[in-house]
């Protein structure tokens, strides 16, 4: 199962863990824009270019829960594909 686009940060391009949202309304991983905005005192939107009035960061927790599911969900049918070829070489013997 490929990983939708909107699990990715736009910054690091990986799974986030801990999304949060800026005044642009773009979600970022909690620490990729944290360094963005605190330590390389950026003060726009790595997405849009747009210049930043706050630096609020709001955890997006609805993102969080649905990438948990996500995850969840595709550990549990890796494992019943493994668990299925395991039989299977019992099975054969």
């Amino acid at each position: 199962m490929a990983c939708p686009q909107e699990f990715l940060c736009p910054i690091s391009f990986e799974i986030m863990e801990d999304p949060v949202v800026i005044a642009t309304g773009i979600t970022y991983e909690r620490k990729n824009i944290e360094k963005w905005l605190f330590v390389k005192k950026k003060k726009t939107c790595p997405a849009t270019g747009q210049e930043l009035k706050n630096f609020d960061l709001t955890p997006n927790d609805l993102l969080k829960r649905i990438i948990s599911s996500w995850r969840n969900k595709r550990s549990s049918e890796q494992g019943e594909g493994s668990g299925t070829s395991k039989q299977n070489k019992k099975n054969d013997s």
